[in-house]
């Protein structure tokens, strides 16, 4: 009896293990699938994060106010002063630093460890020297960590927190507000966990900083400050005590994700004034995306001078209007306003190395008084910009673009820049179909197409300036509500005896009106080739695109089929033999048909797998079938140029198929194998155990 209690005690236990080993394999290995989300964002103090409530936010900018506000923040500073910033060259600012530190305030620099310019090294070397010399930390930034550490903000007794557009120089913060330097935007907010956030993060980087070796400082001279000048400067400092929302914004750790989501969340208008943009920049893309969704877009900069800057034709092109900033020395700013609501004051320069690999420092504010500040001077320097010479049209059509296409309800969008427009009138076949009033940048509205016939049709743009004479844009554009697309590419010959000269291919329009494809384009993802402007093609027609219109006759004629001519000639595009693409794409890039062969890949289709021999081309039988399956849609047989097989071919019978019965199978819940497995590893171990010590009691 009791070794039969002893075995039942033995299973129980087995039983608990069991179970509990396979919760515990589960929860972790939904830990482990779930460990990705809970490290988006880097370890330490940068998460993101936004503070709401009601606290003082004082507004500030340069040339106009920018040194008062500075230098009263060191001149107050009672306890502690925190500064991280990517160059320090002005001399009264090292030396209020100085003063602070003589009066018992805990002063510590950071300073980026490189610079762009080598006078900007000499400058701050030397005042890294004398702040060294007067007992103050100076630290030079983590060079692994971070390209430049680009950032301006700096926290004053655990209290407040400045973030600002401008270096510590003199023409960042001249000394006069007369002097005509650099437009620079700051924001100071006076909440310890505000405070307490910016300087979790100086400290992250304190600890990953060098400190200052003074043998490599002290060159003697340091910038003296802007003392007068011509500018009127019409800004004061502004204090609001409201609610507001800030949300800390940090590279090389989560600018992008929240500059690109604060511009994605636009709906009526985005203001920016950027030292520059950088063609290759991530942002640029969110900025054209909200302007052809139709937000109106203002966009500030100087003239460019390098050609990676030049961004202003793509911006026109998309409706976004551009002025060059005049009537101060330079405008180092980088501001961004969403909807008279949203701010970004910051050090973020719009390219890929301040997004993505400096420290930037910078915060997005909610409060439209906020932004009221910041776009009042927005407007003044934009008013006194100058509108690039050529650039754009003042009047524009942005969709449907030329030789475009609008189905259903369509969204007409339209650009008027340049001038102060009375009126914006739209019409289609000359028939006015919607006036805006006092329209400005992107403008829209939805007109349901189904009420038009299919096929191509005329468009017109009016602006009506206040002083000057009507602007008119004209058009065409096509219509299309059918339930299947049937302008397809219907033949390819990408394996011909002369390569590549004798490769062509065709389409045919299946529809029952013309369509215009001039500024459609060709593509195989690597080269491309578009059709020109004003090309139709007729209903129930076929066009052929040779790459070279006599050797595609002479060909065709060895193969037998003689008078065979060329539409176009397109003379670009190289197809592969053993594999590749042809894309076929209207004028705003989207597909409308696709085709592609062997190791060819386009995004929703199946490749034709079979095989196709120099005398044959790919042929879609019959001409109007696409299944997006090339398999399916074509077959390889003697070229056919411009005659349409509208029948499909003929099917053999396939052989019987045999139909299996499906077993449902249960699935063994995660970690029960392994659980098993120990769990009849103890239970063999204990049950050895019990029959030994069994036989060895009935040996005594």
């Amino acid at each position: 009896m009791k070794a039969r209690r002893q075995i039942s005690l033995i299973i129980g236990l087995i039983l608990v293990l069991m179970s509990f080993i396979t919760i515990t394999n589960d929860f972790v290995q939904a830990n482990k699938s779930n460990s990705f989300s809970s490290q988006k964002f880097k370890p330490g103090a940068i998460n993101v994060t936004t503070f709401k409530g009601i606290m003082p936010v004082t507004c500030f900018c340069g040339p106009d106010n920018a040194y008062d506000v500075i230098y009263d923040s060191l001149s107050k500073a009672q306890t502690s002063f925190y500064l991280e910033v990517y160059t320090l060259s002005s001399q009264p600012l090292v030396n209020a630093l100085i003063s602070a530190k003589n009066r018992g305030v805990e002063v510590i620099v950071l300073l980026s460890h490189d610079r762009v310019s080598g006078y900007e090294d000499a400058y701050t070397e030397e005042a890294a020297f004398r702040l060294y010399n007067a007992g103050i930390d100076v630290l030079w930034t983590n060079g692994t960590t971070f390209v430049y550490t680009h950032a301006k903000f700096w926290v004053v007794d655990h209290q407040l927190t400045f973030v600002y557009s401008g270096n510590w120089a003199p023409s960042s913060i001249p000394q006069s507000p007369e002097a005509r330097k650099n437009r620079e935007m700051g924001i100071i907010f006076n909440d310890t966990d505000v405070a307490t956030y910016y300087e979790n993060v100086f400290f992250d980087d304190f600890f990953i900083s060098e400190p200052y070796n003074p043998v490599t400082g002290g060159t003697g001279d340091l910038q003296a400050n802007e003392t007068g000048g011509t500018y009127e400067h019409p800004f004061d400092p502004i204090t609001i005590t409201e609610y507001v929302e800030v949300t800390p914004v940090f590279s090389n750790d989560n600018s992008y994700e929240l500059l690109s989501q604060l511009i994605q969340s636009a709906n009526t208008s985005i203001d920016v004034e950027l030292q520059y943009i950088k063609d290759d920049c991530d942002l640029l893309d969110d900025l054209i995306d909200a302007a052809d969704r139709g937000v109106s877009v203002r966009v500030l900069i100087p003239e460019p001078d390098q050609a990676n800057e030049n961004v202003t034709q793509t911006l026109f092109s998309h409706g976004i209007a551009v002025r060059y900033f005049k009537g101060l020395g330079h405008n180092h700013n980088k501001f961004i306003c969403v909807d008279g609501k949203l701010v970004s004051i910051s050090s973020i320069n719009w390219s890929q190395n301040s997004l993505y690999n400096n420290r930037e420092a910078g915060a997005i504010v909610k409060n439209t008084n906020i932004a009221d500040y910041f776009t009042s001077i927005f407007d003044f320097d934009w008013a006194k910009g100058e509108i690039p010479a050529g650039g754009g049209q003042p009047v524009t059509l942005i969709s449907p673009q030329p030789s475009g296409i609008a189905s259903g309800t369509y969204n007409f969008q339209a650009s008027f820049t340049d001038n102060n427009y009375t009126s914006g009138e739209l019409f289609i076949d000359a028939t006015s179909v919607h006036t805006w009033n006092n329209p400005l940048g992107v403008v829209s509205v939805n007109i349901d197409t189904t009420t038009y016939s299919n096929g191509i049709h005329d468009i017109s743009l009016i602006g009506q300036p206040e002083n000057d004479s009507a602007i008119q844009v004209d058009a065409k554009f096509n219509i299309i509500n059918t339930a299947d697309w049937l302008l397809l590419i219907t033949e390819i010959r990408f394996d011909a005896n002369t390569e590549p000269d004798g490769e062509f291919f065709e389409i045919y329009n299946g529809f029952n009106f013309k369509v215009l494809i001039g500024s459609w384009k060709f593509t195989d993802n690597e080269d491309s080739y578009t059709i020109l402007a004003d090309t139709e093609i007729a209903a129930e027609e076929a066009l052929i695109f040779a790459r070279n219109d006599v050797t595609f006759a002479t060909e065709m004629d060895d193969l037998g089929i003689p008078g065979a001519t060329a539409d176009i000639v397109y003379g670009d595009i190289l197809l592969a033999n053993s594999g590749d693409e042809l894309i076929f794409q209207d004028p705003a890039e989207e597909i409308v048909d696709a085709v592609a062969w062997g190791s060819g890949s386009v995004s929703g289709v199946v490749s034709y797998s079979g095989s196709v021999s120099e005398s044959q081309t790919l042929q879609r039988v019959p001409a109007t079938q696409d299944t997006d399956d090339c398999s399916v849609d074509f077959i390889a047989d003697t070229p056919t140029p411009g005659t349409i097989t509208s029948t499909p071919p003929p099917t053999t019978s396939a052989p019987p198929t045999t139909t299996t019965e499906e077993t449902s199978t249960e699935l063994i819940p995660t970690g029960f194998i392994s659980g098993f497995v120990i769990s009849l590893a103890l239970l063999t171990f204990l049950s050895i155990s019990l029959i030994t010590r069994f036989l060895w009691k009935k040996r005594k």
